[in-house]
Formats: C-alpha cells, structure tokens, sequence
C-alpha cells in the first residue's frame, strides 16, 4: 500500500507539475504568437514606407519627383517645406499614425521637419545614432527611437542624387501603430513603457492614451495595470498572475528594438487564461477523485489477495531471472562480435565479444553509435547492411572493411519487430574474417603464380623448339661461311640474340619456379656489361647511365639467369623513381672486404671478401619506414600497373641463397642506393670461355637415331651431328622409332630423344628401349624441365640430359659423353 501510495502520489505531483507545465506553453504559445505578429507588423511598415521614400525621390521613374530634391541639395528649406507638405498630409491622411517626416544634412543637421517646421535647424547626431548610421554607411535602417513627443518607429534612408549623397531622409510612426494593429488580430489588453533613463515612467494619467480599449477587466482599464505597477516598475523577465474577481490575467512584457537591434522599451500584455486554469483545476480534481478511487480498490484487493499474489510473484520473478541469465550467457559465448541497436544505431546493449574486442567496458560502449566504436567518426560504415535493414525489415548481410582497425569483418543485420510488425532493434553481428580474406589473398597469388607458371612452361616448350631450329641453322650457315664474309658476323649477331632469347626463357621459367637453379662459378662484370647493353636500348635516352665496372674483381658462385635478373629489376626500380624519365643511373661494380661489424644483424653471412654491385638513381628517393618495407612481398609505392612489388622480393630472395646481403641508402629527395654484397670466389674454378670457344668441337663415326615430333628439330639436330662425322637416321614418330629398334637393338650407337611427343614421351620410350637393350646410350632433349627434372631422367636410366635450345658445342660434348660412358 506504501508502495502504491507513493506512485499515485508522485502520479498526482506529475499531473499537477504538467498541467502546469501546459498552462505555461499556452502563454508561451499566446506570448510567441504576440511577438510574431508584432515583427510582421513592423516589417510591413518598414517596406511600405520604404517604398514610399524611393517612390518620392526617384526622378528617373518620375521626373517632377526632381524638383524636390534639387530644393534639398540646394538648401531651400522654404521650397523644400512647400513641395514636401503635400506628401507628408497624404500619408498621414492614409495613416493617423503616421507622425514624423525630416530631411536631414550629410553632417547630421536636421534641415527641415515637414511635420513642424517652426523647428529650427539643429545637430541630432547624438539622439539619433540611427540617423548618423544611415548617412555614414549609406544604407537605410528602420527601429524604434526616443523622440521629443515620446517613442516612434523611424525609417531612415539615405538620398543620392545623381551620384552625390545629399543627406537622409526619415519617417516617423507613432508607437500607436502597433497598438492599434494587435488590437485588431490580438483581444488582449496591453501598455507601454518606457525605462526612466530615456524617458519619464507611464503614468497613470497618460495610461489611457496608451492602453488598449477592446478587452475591459470588469470594466475597470487600469485596475490591471495599477495592480501591475511595480511589475511595470521591474523590468523586462517579470510577470505577476492578477487575481480580478474569478478570473486569472497574466502580464508578459515584449521588448521594442531599435534599429541596431537593442532594447528602447516594452510592450507589456495581459493575457486572460481564466478558461485553461478552469481547465486544468477540473482535471486536477478529476485525477485527485480517480486517484483515491484506485487507492481504495487496490487497498481491498491487496488485503485479500496478498499472500497468493506474493507467492505468483516470486515464481515469475524466479523464471524470469532464469530466463534471462540464459539469455545473457547464450548472448555472451558468441564468439562475433553481437550488439543490439536502435533504430539510430545507438547501442543498446553488447556482449562479452565486443567488449573483449574493443578492449571497452560495457558503459563506454552503451549509449554510443556503432559507427563511432568501429571507425571513431561521426559517419556511417559505407555498405553497412544496417540501412537496408531499417527500409525493408529484412536480414542483410556485406562485408565491410574498416581501415582505422586493419580489419575485415562479415556484418548481418537482422530487425527486431514489435507486435504491430514495426522495427524496434537490430541485431547487428559482426564476424572477424580479417584472417580468411588474407588466406584468400595468398591463395589468389598462388594460384594466379600457378597459371603464369604452367603458361611459361608451355611457351617455353614451343619457344625453345623454335632458338633451337634457329640457332641449329645459324651455326650451320656460319659454318659452311668462310671466315671472311661480311655476313660470318650478322649470323654470329643472330645466334648471340638467340642465345638471350634463351636465357630470357630461363628468366621466365625461374620467377615462376618452373626451373631449378643452376651455380656456376662466373664473372659477373661479363653479365652486368650485357645486360646494360641490352637496358640501354631499352631505357629513355633521358636517362644517362654512368658504368663503373671493375673488370678484375673476380668471380662468384651464381646461376648467370638470377645475376641478370638482379642488374634488371634493381634498375627498373631506378627509372620508376626518376620522375619524367630523367636523371642519372650509375651502375658500379667492385671488389671490398666485409668485418664481422659491418654485417647486418639479420643476415647470417659470414666476413671475408665479397663482389659488391652498387645501382644508385638521383631519383625521389625515400623515408626509413619505407625503405624498411621494401622487401616485402607485394609493397609498393608504384602506381597501378607499374610494378606488383615482387620486384625487390625476388631480389632478397636470390641474395640470400647465395648467402650474401643486401643494404639500402636513401633520404626522401636525394635519391636512392643498393649494395649488393655476394661473396667473392677465392680461387678459379673453371677454364675461361675464350679457351672453351676457340677449342675444337669433339666429333665421331657412330649411328645415331633421333627422335623428335618437331621436323625442323630432327633436321638441324641430324644435319649438326652429320657435320661432326656422325651416321645419322632421324625420325618424327616415336612408336614407329621404336619399332626399329625392336627389329635390330644393335643398329644404332646412341639414341636422342625430345621429351614432350605424342603416343610416347621421351622417358616412356627410353624405358621401353632400356628393356629391349639395357646397354642402349640415350640422350634426352627437352625445352621444359619441369615435365621431367634431370634427377628424374638419370634415375630413369638416360645418360645425358640437356635443354633446348642446344647450340653445336653442347650437343657435340653431350653426344660424346654419352657415347664414352
């Protein structure tokens, strides 16, 4: 019963307090309505006279409108008194109200007052701010002001005449005017007053003149505002309620601007809210009535329903709480990111998930956006499924990238709907698949390395049938040239170019590891002079390359592919640099010795000599957060399709295998610098190839089968070996070659085979004549190693194993070891 006392009591106090609350918005309501038609009113007059004004001085619309202001610039005030009189009892014959018409000098001298001109010329700057205003800026104002016969509204325009300003002019309107247009939309008593500092108090001998004549109070005018006089006396924000027989009267005062926008004085009205008190009072008493009625009822009912309604209480209550642990437990173990939301995607409430998440205790979370906990903005999530949600009401799903976390999540949307089918909430759900979409990405280049990998081998096959053909033929006609002939050397040219052709095959098919490395001990000042031989064709001849090799550092132990792959990328890198394709590429090349202090921590290399290859560009250069990235797989800083960022990896890469390292030196502006540091060999490994060229070629007398579906290969290969002294029998079907060695195993020597053939491959064929004459020397020739790797080929039971394109030195070296054993 306590209990429910205090709530009808507070429902009681609540009532009365918004009732009351009511009451005041009706005033307020009353007051603003007041206000508002007292600013139209004065806005109307403003305009109406302004007009009046530009239509009396305008002599380009009107010319005979230019005598009276030739008599102003002039200074005749009689002339000026007799043309201006006219209009000034026209408009007070339209307007009673209208009081005041002055013509005013440049320096603030009122000329002539055409509605007492008995006035005498007199300097008003000090009383009419308003005035000296308009004269000074040129501009017209309209407000009220303090004039010698009590408050006017004034509007003040300035006078140009022929481009010359000849002063102002204004129109005065007694404070009458507005009284008497609110007592024609307003039925309200009001008065007004003027504070003691500009002008003397309203009295009550001058109320009647000022106080509205419509609303009486019991017929007593002034009784309300003799009862309000000290409220007149306060000051603007004062108001009394007036208690006049059985009616309620309230006075609010309504301040009189002038032409700046300050306060000169009031108007104070008195409003009759005697019905909506009467109004509230009734439903005051009604409420009071309803109150003790349910007071009473609920008293009996109580009094014989305690101890049951206590008992179904506490059940409910115990299912409830029930009820809802297994929901905060079941909402909690979700391991997403769950959030529950209003329809401004407020949140409202969020599990153990998010709070774990954002690192935010449940209080920091509750009450703001989602938006804000997820991105830190004021903005939403672009392609946040929520909006859908909120126009269909129906579940909606997107994944959403914020790159303020670095993350990616997987955001649904589903509505909570009320009884009438209207969204309530939304459940917004939030699944970190930042990992995954990685995953994705990794597995897409993979796949995508996987592709280029499986194309290179295909071009690679086909590519090298065709260097072999051209370069077979090419030493052939070289060889059958005498040694004179100016055309020796353009087919020395054509084989030196198949030859690239061949190692740019093998670049190809190492970046997409299709190839194995092949180390070879090398001077690398030979592959780097070739290499910038070939970029300088290819580079802009904006870029001046500066070549610094020392062609006595020595030797390395490398495969020549990756060699050439490093001079290219690193200076690739160097041109994307150099803005507009200019500047200078210096490429050095030398030998140093590296200390065990002077090795990067990182690098597990050990001191002694190295071959350093210094690329160097005066390009835009970099900062130390960038240069410590550019290593990583897939960064750049070019733009799209100007690099993948694998470039400088691959680089890495090499250097590492050969164990060696690598440094960068580089400030935003000045350019950049790589020093690449591979040990140096401390001894010759292998003859020169100036030695290995000018030695004769090894040649025989035994037969010798080959077998490849390439016409154009069988032909060179057959014509190359004849002209070492070979017998020769070539065929282009593998089956039939294998037919003949069926009928006769001892007919030929040694058997040549390509790889990649139609019915049989080359390993199948060399099996099955391996099982026909185990002793049977073969050679296999393949443009593809990846079909079958050398390892492979041996463990087969083939002797020799070499890749096309194969030029006449290797073939004769391969042909003779594979006939010696």
């Amino acid at each position: 019963m306590l209990i429910i006392l205090s709530i009808c009591s507070v429902f009681i106090y609540l009532f009365i307090r918004h009732s009351q609350q009511t009451l005041n918005q009706i005033i307020d309501s009353k007051v603003k309505s007041i206000r508002a038609i007292t600013h139209v009113l004065e806005e109307q007059q403003s305009l109406h006279y302004q007009k009046r004004i530009s239509s009396l001085v305008n002599y380009k619309l009107e010319p005979s409108r230019e005598k009276i202001l030739q008599a102003f610039a002039n200074q005749n005030r009689d002339e000026l008194l007799r043309l201006s009189l006219p209009y000034f009892n026209l408009l007070q014959s339209e307007d009673p109200t209208f009081a005041t018409f002055a013509w005013i000098l440049p320096d603030n001298y009122n000329f002539l007052r055409v509605h007492n001109p008995k006035l005498a010329i007199d300097d008003i700057s000090t009383m009419r701010p308003d005035i000296v205003k308009a004269n000074r800026d040129h501009q017209q104002n309209s407000g009220y002001m303090i004039a010698r016969a009590g408050m006017r509204y004034a509007i003040v325009k300035p006078i140009l005449y022929k481009g010359n300003h000849l002063g102002a002019l204004q129109f005065g309107l007694d404070e009458k005017f507005l009284l008497k247009h609110l007592e024609e939309h307003v039925h309200h008593t009001f008065a007004v007053r003027i504070p003691n500092e500009r002008f003397s108090v309203v009295t009550r001998a001058n109320l009647p003149t000022l106080i509205g004549k419509r609303y009486a109070l019991q017929a007593h005018d002034l009784t309300l505002f003799e009862q309000g006089k000290n409220l007149i006396d306060w000051g603007l924000d004062q108001q009394q309620v007036v208690l006049q027989g059985k009616e309620y009267v309230i006075v609010r005062a309504l301040d009189l601007l002038d032409y700046s926008g300050h306060s000169l004085g009031q108007i104070f009205a008195a409003l009759d809210i005697s019905d909506h008190v009467a109004a509230a009072e009734s439903k005051i008493l009604f409420v009071l009535i309803l109150g003790s009625a349910l007071l009473l009822s609920s008293f009996i009912i109580l009094y014989f329903s305690y101890g049951s309604l206590v008992e179904h209480i506490m059940i409910l209550n115990s299912s409830l709480r029930q009820k809802k642990e297994e929901w905060e437990n079941t909402f909690d173990s979700l391991s997403d990111i769950v959030t529950i939301q209003d329809k401004h995607m407020v949140i409202v409430r969020a599990n153990r998930a998010a709070h774990t998440f954002f690192q935010e205790k449940q209080e920091r979370i509750i009450g703001r956006k989602c938006f804000e906990i997820f991105r830190g903005t004021s903005t939403p999530c672009p392609g946040c499924p929520g909006f859908d949600t909120l126009q269909d009401a129906h579940n909606h799903a997107e994944i959403v990238t914020h790159d303020t976390l670095g993350k990616t999540f997987y955001v649904s949307s589903a509505p909570i709907l009320d009884e009438t089918g209207n969204i309530q909430y939304l459940i917004h759900t939030a699944k970190d698949i930042s990992e995954q979409k990685r995953m994705e990405k990794e597995l897409f280049q993979s796949q995508k390395m996987e592709a280029i990998g499986t194309l290179a081998g295909g071009v690679a096959h086909d590519f090298n049938n065709i260097l072999s053909a051209i370069i077979g033929y090419s030493e052939m006609a070289r060889l059958r040239l005498p040694p004179d002939n100016p055309a020796a050397e353009d087919i020395t040219q054509v084989l030196q170019a198949s030859r690239r052709a061949a190692d740019l095959v093998q670049h190809i098919l190492t970046f997409s590891r299709q190839s194995d490395h092949c180390l070879e001990p090398l001077a690398p000042q030979l592959l780097i002079k070739e290499a910038l031989k070939m970029l300088r064709a290819s580079l802009p001849s904006t870029i001046e390359i500066k070549e610094k090799v020392d062609s006595k550092c020595g030797k390395i132990m490398a495969d020549p592919t990756n060699i050439h792959q490093i001079i290219v990328n690193l200076c690739t890198n160097a041109l994307h640099a150099m803005e507009k394709e200019k500047g200078v590429l210096t490429v050095k090349l030398y030998r140093t010795t590296i200390t065990a202090n002077e090795i990067p921590k990182e690098a597990e290399v050990s001191p002694g000599s190295f071959i350093v290859l210094e690329v160097s560009d005066t390009g835009h250069g970099m900062d130390q957060a960038t240069a410590e990235q550019i290593f990583d797989p897939y960064f750049t800083t070019k733009e799209v399709g100007k690099g993948t960022g694998l470039g400088l990896a691959v680089v890495h890469g090499i250097i590492e295998d050969y164990h060696g390292f690598i440094r960068v030196k580089s400030e935003p502006g000045q350019g950049a610098s790589f020093f690449v540091h591979i040990p140096a060999l401390q001894e010759e490994l292998s003859p020169s190839a100036e030695t290995e060229v000018n030695e004769p070629l090894p040649g025989g007398t035994e037969h010798i089968l080959v077998v490849d579906d390439e016409s154009m290969i069988a032909n060179i290969l057959k014509a190359m070996l004849e002209h070492l002294g070979y017998t020769v029998t070539a065929m282009t079907e593998s089956p039939a070659a294998l037919d003949i060695i069926r009928k006769d195993p001892d007919k030929f020597d040694l058997i040549i085979t390509d790889q990649t053939m139609p019915h049989l491959t080359g390993a199948e064929l060399a099996e099955k004549i391996l099982t026909i004459k185990p002793a049977m020397p073969i050679m296999l020739c393949t443009g593809y190693s990846s079909i079958l790797p050398e390892e492979e080929a041996l463990a087969v039971g083939i002797k020799q194993y070499t890749r096309k394109p194969v030029d006449s030195r290797t073939l004769a070296t391969k042909v003779r070891l594979a006939l010696d054993g």
